[in-house]
């Protein structure tokens, strides 16, 4: 979607043949209204690649990423100054280690799990 003020999550959207990149950052102004922070962070990193998510949180955003080297591009943007604020763009690199641990959740269609008798 090009439309600049939807930033919401799209992940489900996303192709299935086609692999997302996640991208931190940080250093953005963290006083600005969450959603004046998604709809700049979208325009500042559309030229990397087809934009997914954009999830500001109080100390990091993510930026989910789909394109030929849309993570190379987006870290080039690292060190860049915007609204007088200089970001930092990391690539995440999800960990086996972490994904091996991770239980697997009972969910139904209602969202609750009937608890086990």
């Amino acid at each position: 979607m090009d439309d600049p003020r939807y930033a919401g999550p799209m992940c489900a959207a996303a192709p299935a043949d086609t692999k997302t990149h996640r991208i931190r950052i940080t250093g953005y102004d963290t006083s600005l209204p969450k959603i004046d922070m998604q709809i700049a962070l979208y325009k500042h990193f559309s030229s990397c690649g087809s934009i997914w998510k954009v999830i500001v949180l109080k100390s990091a955003a993510f930026i989910y990423l789909e394109g030929e080297k849309c993570v190379d591009k987006a870290l080039e943007l690292s060190r860049c100054n915007m609204g007088g604020r200089t970001l930092v763009v990391e690539p995440v690199v999800p960990r086996p280690d972490i994904l091996k641990k991770r239980r697997p959740f009972a969910c139904t269609t209602t969202g609750y799990t009937l608890p086990s008798t």
